[in-house]
């Protein structure tokens, strides 16, 4: 027996999609609790970026994504960040709704190192030192703002 948070109705495509126990025990076989460990591992098919991936209707959808849906009634409206900082895992908890630009900024790419290593060795005129800010393209210290 589905509970009601499993059966509620999820937005893929803007398309309503029913988890029935087929799709719900399909999901659920491509992911390894183990004790001891946090994470809740995507042990199905992954992207090149290492991201969890699940068919439905044709359509692959990010695993991570459908496990939140799952628990959350709905698809995040904005970009799921891993707080854990792991890929394949989908345990709902580990993942929070943030913008494209938060995400960018906390993750390890270039563009969030560079806003880092800005932020923190760069010094203006009057002395003040990592306190920089970037809007629009340009360097502006916290400090003599």
């Amino acid at each position: 027996m589905l509970t009601e948070a499993q059966t509620a109705l999820a937005y893929c495509s803007n398309a309503p999609l029913l988890w029935t126990d087929k799709r719900l025990r399909r999901f659920w076989d491509k992911v390894a609790i183990i004790p001891f460990v946090e994470c809740w591992l995507w042990i199905g098919a992954t992207d090149p970026c290492g991201y969890g991936q699940f068919f439905i209707n044709g359509k692959s959808v990010q695993a991570h994504r459908v496990s939140y849906a799952l628990h959350y009634g709905c698809l995040p409206l904005l970009t799921l960040d891993h707080l854990c900082k792991v890929r394949n895992c989908v345990r709902p908890d580990h993942t929070e709704d943030v913008s494209l630009r938060e995400n960018i900024r906390r993750g390890d790419g270039p563009a969030a190192r560079r806003h880092r290593e800005i932020a923190q060795t760069q010094t203006c005129l009057r002395g003040h030192i990592g306190r920089y800010k970037i809007s629009g393209g340009k360097l502006y210290c916290r400090g003599c703002s």
